[in-house]
């Protein structure tokens, strides 16, 4: 039970407890349904606007709001409404929080006679890889029955750090092994490192890309698949040294080489670069606008890349005071699904923490915690000499 309640509060850090108001410039009556029910920060707006029933019509197409974290503030208050549990189940397979929700479905798909099909049925290929399926993963009881339903080497790919405990513990095969390289979520370099002699040309293609394991990659270069590790965010001192060696194509949308592309203006690719998620890209992007509205290096054409780059540029969460400036060109479609359109709402934050803020504040500043948190020990036992 410890294991379970620790692994269920590490999944938890997905949900965003934080309050969130519209931007004062976003025009409502624009905005999309669908894509803000796949917006993490929109589910209260939804509520107050459209009223929780619109959460659950099937008019409008839900399985981004099921794989969304906070969408367990709804559904887990509505256990005995069981219009949810008869679909989006792939999707709900690949929620990090719904862990209670998967097991009750599980036991319930292993005891009905009932043929389901597959948007009913759990999806085994993303149980092995959802953080919040390890006590599952772990149960011997489970273990036995389900196995031969998932791969249990994708185990490898889970972002959830608990796993690499029970990576440990399976047989070793170099399809593990792939997937260990590939996660990219936490460190398995010791994992690694003692499997080395055993790595695969996958397995480096793989590793190539791992922001954790550049250590390992600047030992063996001749090993290195470039493509792959122009993507990689760490890589960027081992990428300077090898310039002529770069993809640029993958460097564009890689967060951690804005330095590189800001010295490298003419060599980057136009539309990948509205993907890269570093907050600093909206600098470089305003200072080019114009390569980024005519930009021959693309495989579309003019109209089509028109309408994918205010699409690309309306989803970009970095990009929201150039789109402010911008908002004749806006995709809104796009734009609802980006989660910067909210801001937190100080108002609603003041109010909500105003009901324990004296019992909070008489907390903090006990003199015994201000001691702890102001005085040195050489202070408190002077202190303690003095007036014991």
């Amino acid at each position: 039970m410890d294991d379970y309640i620790e692994n269920k509060l590490r999944v938890r850090q997905y949900i965003d407890y934080t309050p969130y108001k519209l931007r004062d410039w976003i025009d409502e009556d624009n905005l999309d349904l669908y894509g803000l029910k796949s917006n993490p920060r929109a589910l209260n707006y939804i509520i107050n606007k459209y009223g929780i029933k619109s959460l659950r019509t099937k008019e409008v197409p839900m399985g981004l709001f099921y794989m969304n974290p906070n969408s367990m503030l709804i559904l887990e208050k509505e256990e005995k409404d069981l219009w949810y549990r008869q679909t989006y189940w792939v999707h709900l397979s690949q929620n990090p929080v719904a862990y209670d929700l998967l097991m009750d479905r599980i036991d319930l798909e292993s005891t009905t006679a009932r043929r389901l099909n597959y948007t009913q049925r759990i999806d085994w290929s993303y149980i092995p890889v959802n953080p919040c399926m390890l006590p599952m993963l772990e149960s011997q009881k489970y273990k036995r029955k389900y196995k031969f339903k998932y791969d249990e080497n994708r185990i490898g790919y889970n972002p959830n750090p608990l796993c690499m405990n029970l990576i440990k513990k399976l047989e070793f095969n170099t399809d593990l092994l792939y997937y260990v390289c590939a996660n990219n979520s936490y460190d398995t370099t010791a994992y690694i490192k003692t499997h080395l002699d055993k790595m695969t040309k996958k397995c480096w293609d793989a590793l190539s890309e791992n922001k954790y394991a550049i250590k390992i990659l600047e030992e063996n270069m001749d090993k290195i698949n470039w493509k792959r590790l122009s993507f990689n965010q760490n890589a960027s001192r081992i990428l300077e040294k090898n310039m002529d060696k770069i993809y640029w194509t993958g460097l564009s949308c890689n967060p951690g080489a804005i330095h590189i592309l800001e010295k490298n203006i003419d060599n980057i690719c136009w539309h990948t670069i509205l993907a890269n998620p570093n907050p600093n890209i909206e600098k470089i992007i305003e200072e080019n606008l114009d390569n980024v509205m005519n930009t021959n290096n693309t495989p579309m054409n003019q109209e089509d890349y028109e309408k994918y780059k205010w699409a690309c540029l309306s989803q970009h969460p970095n990009l929201i005071n150039m789109l402010e400036k911008n908002q004749n060109k806006i995709d809104y479609k796009c734009l609802s699904m980006n989660e910067s359109i909210f801001e937190i709402d100080y108002e609603a934050l003041v109010l909500r923490i105003s009901i324990f803020k004296e019992e909070l504040i008489g907390y903090a500043w006990n003199p015994e915690r201000f001691q702890d948190w102001c005085l040195t020990n050489k202070e408190r036992e002077e202190i303690s000499k003095r007036f014991d």
